[in-house]
């Protein structure tokens, strides 16, 4: 009796894992093709696609790991004098309310750092109905300054409760020689906050 239990309780967990799964791969193939130019043409098409908060936000996540990449060039410098111009939109230090100026100009370039990536998820957030926050913290690195802010992600609360996203951590990883690999990482999506 015990074990036909067991295997009848792990049956069920692994095709409820499966069926979210599933739901999730489903946003992510349909969110794949959305090339839309501003945040709120895209929200729009989210917004026409999904009905619920998970929804929502699983698409917005899932465009942004997919369509933007990790700016490098900020860690070349011998790059940057070529083809990276540092442009006053990529910092929310200098515009402190400028949350769509810079989620605008994450898509038109299609490249980002914390903070773009942040911005972008917020205000995405904000144009599906979604409350959202930016969260400025510490990021466990390598050789980063333990008192100083060197991380932005978000928070997000669907059905009355809170979650974390970290969209930069979760679209991709930075090799040795720094470049950028794209590679969509779940851990970072619907963190539990504790």
């Amino acid at each position: 009796m015990k074990q036909w239990l067991f295997g009848w309780v792990l049956t069920f967990v692994s095709v409820a894992g499966f069926g979210q799964q599933q739901s999730f791969s489903s946003i992510d193939w349909k969110v794949q093709s959305l090339d839309a130019p501003t945040p709120d043409s895209l929200a729009r098409a989210i917004n026409g696609m999904f009905s619920t908060q998970l929804e929502k936000t699983r698409a917005i996540y899932a465009w942004i790991t997919s369509h933007i990449d990790y700016n490098t060039s900020i860690y070349k410098p011998w790059a940057a004098k070529y083809d990276y111009s540092p442009d006053p939109l990529d910092t929310a230090s200098i515009w402190p309310s400028g949350d769509e100026m810079v989620a605008r100009k994450v898509m038109r370039r299609r490249t980002a750092v914390c903070d773009g990536y942040a911005r972008l998820f917020k205000v995405l957030c904000d144009y599906t109905g979604i409350e959202a926050v930016i969260v400025q913290g510490y990021g466990r690195v390598a050789g980063s300054n333990r008192f100083r802010t060197n991380h932005t992600w978000n928070a997000v609360k669907i059905d009355s409760a809170w979650y974390l996203v970290d969209a930069t951590w979760a679209s991709g990883y930075m090799t040795f020689g720094d470049d950028y690999v794209r590679k969509q990482n779940d851990v970072y999506f619907l963190t539990p906050p504790d």
